[in-house]
């Protein structure tokens, strides 16, 4: 199939670097208020929207790639197995323009970044990573990645994916049963963030089994004591369930987000889960939530 319009910018980070991304929004703020949909982040993805969808829009519609590196980026297995490969193939064949940033010190050098120079450019000294600047530095900084983003943006369009026939499908090793490959990757990790990244790999690949166990293991490391990381659990497990239209578990997962979220005193989430509640087919006599 033909690509769409290549004209937006995709930020891709991890969430540890959620503080580095929103400083860099904010020196963006005057593109931003000028081209609304011009740059495109997970953050942008509203409730009940396809996540794997809206992804995929961004990483179509990306004229510029904006990466932010740092260990927790090179950690990802999402960023480097489902964008990073997107975005790299894109930019050998249709032009996109990649502008990766040292958020923190990172072993970049044994990746594919080490060939794209990087922005700001630094030709006569060690590139200096966001974090080990002063406020002032990282500041000046900032100005300079906006500039070159904003130049990078309104140049010469790329050119437009080629043509191609549909091809079947290259053979590949069958899936694992169940939810084996989850139950293996998850072997001995405990960082919440990680097992949050395989999940929504999961989804991405629509390996709802292993969705499932995955955010499951993530309710059980949150228990008892980080409530919102189980909140969070309880509400992807309903989003997997959704997407298998299983509708009386999902209701009993968003209800237990819900209730959790609460006792967070996060009003915004309670609000969100009200409305998932709300979702699909209610049977009758019972409570929409």
């Amino acid at each position: 199939m033909a690509s769409g319009v290549r004209d937006k910018v995709f930020i891709s980070y991890s969430r540890d670097d959620r503080q580095w991304l929103e400083q860099l929004l904010r020196v963006l703020s005057p593109l931003i208020r000028a081209q609304p949909d011009a740059i495109f982040w997970d953050g942008l993805i509203r409730a009940g929207q396809e996540w794997e969808e809206e992804i995929r829009r961004g990483l179509d519609s990306a004229k510029v790639a904006v990466l932010l590196v740092s260990p927790g980026f090179l950690a990802s297995e999402f960023i480097l197995k489902e964008e990073l490969p997107t975005l790299l193939n894109a930019a050998k064949n249709q032009g996109v323009v990649i502008l990766w940033s040292l958020v923190r010190n990172c072993w970049y050098e044994k990746t594919p970044l080490a060939r794209y120079q990087a922005v700001p450019y630094q030709q006569t000294h060690k590139m200096q990573a966001w974090n080990t600047l002063s406020e002032t530095e990282l500041e000046d900084l900032l100005v300079v990645v906006a500039k070159e983003i904003d130049d990078r943006l309104r140049s010469q369009p790329a050119p437009p994916a080629p043509e191609e026939p549909e091809a079947s499908a290259p053979a590949t090793a069958a899936p694992e049963p169940g939810h084996r490959t989850a139950e293996r990757l998850l072997a001995g990790v405990e960082d919440l963030r990680v097992v949050a990244e395989i999940g929504d790999l999961f989804v991405i690949r629509r390996r709802w089994s292993d969705a499932q166990f995955t955010y499951d293991r993530m309710v059980e490391l949150a228990a008892p004591n980080k409530e919102r990381w189980m909140a969070w659990g309880y509400e992807k497990l309903g989003l997997v369930h959704r997407r298998q239209e299983k509708w009386k578990p999902a209701r009993e997962c968003w209800s237990l987000a819900q209730t959790l979220y609460r006792r967070a005193d996060l009003g915004e989430k309670v609000a969100e889960m009200g409305r998932l509640l709300q979702e699909g087919p209610i049977a009758p006599g019972a409570a929409s939530g």
